[in-house]
This record gives C-alpha cells, structure tokens and sequence, in this order.
C-alpha cells in the first residue's frame, strides 16, 4: 500500500480497501497439483522453498538408508 496500514471491509463483505484511499495491490499465487506433487505456477522455484520438496519418490530409486 503507498499509504496507512488501515483498511475498510466494504458491505459486501469481500472488498477491501484503503481507509485512506492510497492505491494498493494484492496478488496470489496459482498452483497446478500434478502426480508429482504441487507445483506453484507464480513462484520462480515453484514452490519449494515455502512448501519443501513434496515431489512423491520412486522407492526403487532410492538407495534404503
């Protein structure tokens, strides 16, 4: 927001604006869940950093520990 931190519910119960009536901007992210897990369209890393390497594993490829 380039102004207060402040905002206002309006009655429909879903916008949210400024209280102030400085511009602000709000984004989210898309993701496509594919067989190897979730995969975040928006993020340059798709995702792992925030939600960890979910990508499923063969157990075959992987030596037993």
């Amino acid at each position: 927001m380039l102004g207060g931190p402040e905002t206002v519910l309006l009655d429909d119960g879903r916008t949210v604006v400024t209280a102030d009536g400085s511009w602000a901007a709000h984004f989210e992210h898309t993701v496509a869940i594919t067989a190897d897990g979730p995969w975040v369209l928006t993020a340059e890393d798709g995702g792992r950093a925030r939600l960890g390497d979910t990508r499923q594993r063969d157990p075959t490829s992987v030596p037993p520990t």
